[in-house]
């Protein structure tokens, strides 16, 4: 499936950030290790979380997709249930069904968002039903096609804070500027205040040296950067000591490349 039609991947909890493990999975009689959820008999996990709540307001509202399905692969039985969480507070069951996980991605439920009145966020719950089951693998897709291509170009400014930005550059090269599915859509920029960023520590990522104009003037200087020198729609400004899941990037890209809004230049 084309990458436009990926919304949103459940986030395994991830101790880099010092996040706790509840802004990831909350739930009961479960652990996790390696990427793998384990449920005993009894216990249930939910994604209404910092992290793997999907938002309605965002996907329905702002990018008219109105079709979407949660996919997942694991192993044992397990029940599932969609639910929605309103502005209100109030919870709505929206779907259910149980069936088998097993290692191959299968579509669980697929949800018209027209027909939910309100607006809020969509969660996913899992029960067990008998013995232990495995979760490893969640996903948000849609079957519409994208309304329009978006490239997104990412600006860091950094000024002598190496040993946070070099970590973040390597991150997002790793999990973002070498997946061929994002090759030429997303982008990322260091502007360089301090000019003491070397190629090996840039290791491939673009790396601007510039004069030290602070941070607006960092951002800037990206911004003219991809104004005027590439074809990229939308920029994100990022400081050079700020941590942020990588999925968190390729998520709101993913919204831009549906959403009808125009951009003010077009």
């Amino acid at each position: 499936m084309n990458v436009a039609n990926h919304l949103q991947r459940v986030l395994m909890p991830n101790a880099k950030f010092g996040s706790s493990e509840s802004m990831y999975i909350n739930g009961s009689s479960y652990a996790y290790h390696d990427g793998v959820v384990t449920v005993y008999p009894g216990g249930k996990i939910s994604l209404d979380t910092y992290y793997n709540a999907f938002s309605t307001t965002l996907w329905k509202n702002e990018c008219g997709i109105s079709n979407v399905s949660f996919i997942a692969s694991g192993s044992g039985m397990v029940h599932f249930r969609v639910v929605l969480l309103t502005e209100n507070l109030v919870k709505y069951e929206i779907s259910s069904i149980s069936t088998e996980l097993n290692e191959e991605k299968k579509e669980i439920l697929n949800i018209n968002l027209d027909e939910i009145e309100g607006i809020g966020i969509l969660y996913v719950e899992m029960i067990s039903l008998g013995d232990k089951f495995e979760f490893s693998f969640g996903e948000w897709l849609t079957k519409q096609e994208a309304l329009r291509n978006v490239k997104l170009g990412m600006v860091v400014t950094h000024f002598d804070r190496k040993k946070y930005v070099i970590p973040s550059m390597t991150r997002i090269k790793n999990d973002i500027l070498d997946n061929e599915s994002y090759s030429g859509v997303i982008d990322l920029v260091v502007i360089d205040n301090s000019k003491n960023i070397t190629e090996d520590e840039a290791n491939g990522v673009k790396v601007i040296p510039n004069k030290n104009t602070g941070g607006a003037g960092g951002f800037m200087r990206g911004f003219l950067h991809y104004k005027d020198e590439t074809e990229f729609t939308h920029i994100i400004f990022m400081d050079d000591g700020a941590s942020c899941e990588s999925e968190s990037i390729k998520n709101p890209h993913d919204a831009k490349r549906k959403n009808k809004i125009t951009p003010p230049n077009e």
